[in-house]
């Protein structure tokens, strides 16, 4: 149980640690701002990276010390990573950079932790599914079906992913 939690919690710091990083290089390199002709921002990218990569390995040293988890198990303990991650992170950045008022600070706030706990589920599910079963081609299936389910969320709810 230690080791576990041990894992949990290095991780969750690793996380915030990057996004903190990826937040103070965001102000001399303007990482928010979208790359032309694509609607794509290099700070998600690289955020979305940050979070693959440290679930990856936070998933395989969890497998190594107790291999007999079951999978949303595992996907489980990598949102709860995330969300300690974002937890903090986002209560030390809505009070050191922002200057909003209340009520925006927190609906931001919120905001960031729902999606990006939600976005922390879905990485880690497809992670261990793939630790636990080594079916590629399934887990192809699954994130085929998971882009074309949010292709049609956003062609329903064309506002839906927009802040």
């Amino acid at each position: 149980m230690k080791a576990k939690l041990k894992i949990i919690l290095i991780c969750s710091l690793t996380l915030m640690v990057g996004d903190f990083v990826l937040l103070i290089l965001d102000l001399p390199f303007n990482l928010h701002a979208p790359i032309p002709l694509v609607p794509v921002r290099p700070l998600g990218i690289l955020t979305g990276a940050l979070i693959i990569t440290v679930i990856i390995v936070a998933l395989r040293k969890l497998k190594i010390h107790q291999p007999e988890i079951s999978l949303v198990k595992y996907a489980l303990w990598g949102t709860l990573m995330v969300c300690i991650s974002e937890i903090f992170f986002q209560l030390i950045r809505q009070y050191v950079w922002y200057n909003l008022q209340i009520g925006e600070s927190l609906v931001m706030y919120f905001h960031s932790l729902i999606v990006m706990s939600a976005f922390g589920f879905i990485i880690s599910f497809l992670t261990a599914f793939q630790l636990k079963t080594r079916k590629t081609k399934q887990l192809v299936i699954m994130i085929i079906g998971f882009l074309i389910f949010f292709n049609i969320l956003v062609r329903i709810f064309p506002t839906i992913f927009e802040q």
